[in-house]
């Protein structure tokens, strides 16, 4: 108990020196506590945020929470998920497998999950847009309210709910390299008295792509169903259904430091052969019920099944300038995850302070069948002038092994208004979790189990109604050092991390407009790092740091003028390790990176209904790897918007064309073990909405 105490302890005293400054006693009224489907939106500007598990105003939470609404995915004709992302200082693209599944980062930390409804979702993947209504990052340790996760923070996707009010949208997407998209987004009432509400989001894609031999099928089907049992009761089912099959594709080999010097259309893999199929279906229950105006309690429960079945032709390395080594790799993968969450929030007052508590566990449970991963020669191809082999490897039998992974989480937070002005919140979660590895080719079968308390402590002061200032502290239990392999075979602890934030919060030009300055330093300890003696195991001595500055702004400034914008200044630093790379910046990291994004619309008169768009997206040069033996050089790149909307009766037809990359720069998105990914050049989206 020493260790839990001694956690304890320093969310407590933090707590209780801050009641310590309470003035005079102030009695001020609660609001009610309304079951909602979903955050509101209002233009470009959100309010609160699902992610952080209680109704209160992102305004008064001393972390920094940022939101990415629908009017701007619309606007943007945003299809994948790191489309809506470009949008949020910090948030990066770290890593790419090659098999379309990209990680991201945040705050300097690679994320090896995203999450959806608060779900991890299995695998990163290339996210569909379709049916989210949202999409939410909250910066910094999320370990007391969500668990094993990295500490950067966490991206969540928020979907689309049932609407009392008939209303139906298709969409059809045109664009170049023969893009086509439909979507249909269909919801009301099932039944007369309204107790039944339904949702159906469909989207089909077929695209080929500036790469060569890169093209991609996908079909994701997703309904949903509300029963409203009565006033303060609400149950809703939803599955999804999502296939893709597309090229494996490692982009464009590194030589002397650099991206190789060749056109970013050319293929290094094999037509035909490099390929990857994935198929994932995923049903989830929820039901909420108010007990009173202040007392709510909400269950979730989701089950989802992955399936993935590929092969590649990995390039290597270049040699003698020319010629591009390359080997041949399979992988067969069947995740199966299960996870539910029941949370309690409420309100009341004691002593004159006024309290919004949440409490809630979770269970969380992961099984992964992997196949294949047999690495075998393959061959070379020339830079500069590429002729495949055509030949289909043939891997030799390599026996199957499951890796599980499973967590029990309790999570407590208590918000406290000490004044009208003043807020404090303490909580913290305690974690039980497992994993086991069973034996295969990489080593004899291993289990460990980690137990963890991540406390999180923070302040909020609003010296006026349109500024908050706001500070705090957490811890995070790491989600990564559970697989690694000893040498002694000795499990590992879980990674750790410690992070502290100060920042600021306005709402400007009477509340349209919402700006977010953040100022953080965060620590990372208990990384995994090859052993020295025998590389093939690993060794837990690790450490790094990240301290930055953010700033993120969403609104409008009139109202014909909405923008969102986002600047991120990030310093890295390895500052403990084994591989002689310490005191380097961390892999994929931009020191800086920012974006604008605005739009404006014809109020009146003739053009009334047009809207023109233009945005700048940018990042600054990064390190391919953590050892610095490569670079992505920085880049600036304008995007364009032009839409039309008219209403003809009840029904609203939008014409639209956005116009990505629109001065042709030729820029790459992120590192790729030794290649790198490449961006698209100009490219054209156009779009026909009809909406009734």
């Amino acid at each position: 108990m020493n260790y839990i105490e001694s956690k304890v302890g320093v969310a407590l005293a933090a707590l209780l020196a801050m009641t310590e400054a309470r003035g005079d006693e102030a009695t001020v009224t609660l609001p009610e506590i309304v079951v909602t489907a979903t955050p509101t939106d209002v233009g470009y500007q959100a309010y609160d945020a699902a992610v952080a598990k209680i109704d209160i105003p992102i305004f008064d939470l001393p972390v920094s929470i940022q939101v990415v609404p629908r009017e701007v995915l619309d606007d943007q004709q945003v299809i994948r998920l790191e489309d809506a992302l470009k949008n949020v200082s910090g948030v990066y693209q770290a890593f790419n497998n090659g098999f379309g599944e990209t990680d991201y980062g945040l705050r300097g930390f690679r994320q090896f999950f995203v999450y959806e409804d608060g779900f991890r979702v299995p695998g990163m993947g290339s996210q569909e847009t379709a049916h989210l209504e949202r999409v939410e990052v909250l910066k910094g340790p999320a370990a007391a309210l969500y668990g094993r996760i990295e500490p950067g923070g966490l991206i969540d996707q928020v979907t689309k709910k049932p609407l009392a009010t008939p209303a139906y949208a298709l969409r059809q997407q045109f664009g170049s390299f023969d893009l086509y998209r439909t979507t249909l987004d269909a919801t009301g009432p099932l039944t007369k008295d309204d107790t039944l509400r339904y949702r159906l989001n469909i989207a089909h894609e077929n695209a080929d792509s500036f790469r060569d031999f890169v093209d991609r099928e996908g079909l994701f089907v997703s309904p949903v169903v509300t029963w409203n049992l009565g006033a303060h009761t609400q149950a809703s089912v939803d599955y999804q259904y999502r296939f893709r099959d597309n090229p494996s594709d490692r982009g464009v080999p590194i030589v002397n430091g650099r991206p190789a010097p060749v056109p970013i259309s050319r293929y290094y893999e094999e037509p035909g052969i490099s390929a990857v199929e994935t198929e994932s279906h995923r049903a989830g229950f929820m039901w909420s019920h108010a007990f009173s105006d202040h007392w709510v309690l909400r269950h979730r429960f989701k089950a989802d099944r992955d399936q993935l079945d590929g092969q590649r032709i990995e390039p290597g390395r270049v040699i003698d300038g020319r010629t591009l080594t390359r080997t041949a790799r399979d992988r067969t993968q069947d995740t199966e995850t299960y996870f539910t969450v029941l949370d309690l929030t409420g309100q009341f007052t004691t002593a004159g302070f006024n309290h919004r508590v949440l409490g809630g566990l979770d269970y969380y449970d992961t099984e992964t069948m992997l196949g294949g991963g047999s690495i075998i020669p393959y061959a070379d191809i020339d830079l500069f002038e590429p002729v495949y082999s055509g030949v289909r490897p043939v891997f030799p039998a390599v026996p199957e092994f499951t890796r599980r992974q499973d967590w029990f989480g309790l999570y407590f937070q208590d918000q406290i208004e000490l004044l009208e002005n003043l807020q404090v919140l303490g909580g913290g979660r305690f974690d039980w979790a497992g994993s086991e590895e069973s034996q295969s080719v990489t080593g004899p079968a291993q289990s460990a189990e980690d137990r963890a308390f991540s406390p999180r402590v923070g302040l909020v002061y609003q010296p006026t109604t349109w500024l908050g200032l706001y500070g705090s502290y957490a811890e995070s239990f790491g989600a990564m050092a559970q697989f690694g392999r000893s040498r002694t075979g000795e499990a590992f602890g879980p990674e750790t991390a410690t992070q502290y934030e100060a920042g600021l919060k306005a709402d400007v030009l009477d509340g349209s407009l919402t700006a977010t300055l953040a100022f953080y330093h965060l620590t990372k300890q208990d990384i995994l790092t090859p052993d020295p003696v025998e590389p093939e195991f690993s060794v837990q001595i690790g450490a790094a740091r990240s301290r930055g500055i953010e700033l993120d702004v969403s609104g409008a400034l009139s109202a014909a003028l909405a923008l969102i914008a986002s600047l991120a200044y990030t310093d890295t630093e390895i500052t403990k390790s084994n591989l002689g790379d310490e005191g380097n910046p961390l892999a994929a990291v931009p020191e800086w990176s920012g974006s604008l994004w605005a739009v404006h619309t014809h109020q009146e008169g003739p053009l009334r209904g047009l809207r023109l768009g233009a945005g700048i997206f940018a990042e600054d040069a990064r390190p391919g790897d953590n050892a610095g033996t490569f670079e992505l050089p920085g880049y600036v790149r304008m995007d364009l918007l032009a839409a039309y909307e008219w209403t003809i009766g009840s029904t609203r037809l939008t014409a639209q064309l956005n116009v990505e990359n629109a001065l042709d720069k030729e820029y790459f998105k992120s590192p790729i073990l030794i290649s790198a990914v490449p961006g698209a050049p100009r490219t054209f989206v156009s779009s026909i909405r009809i909406e009734f």
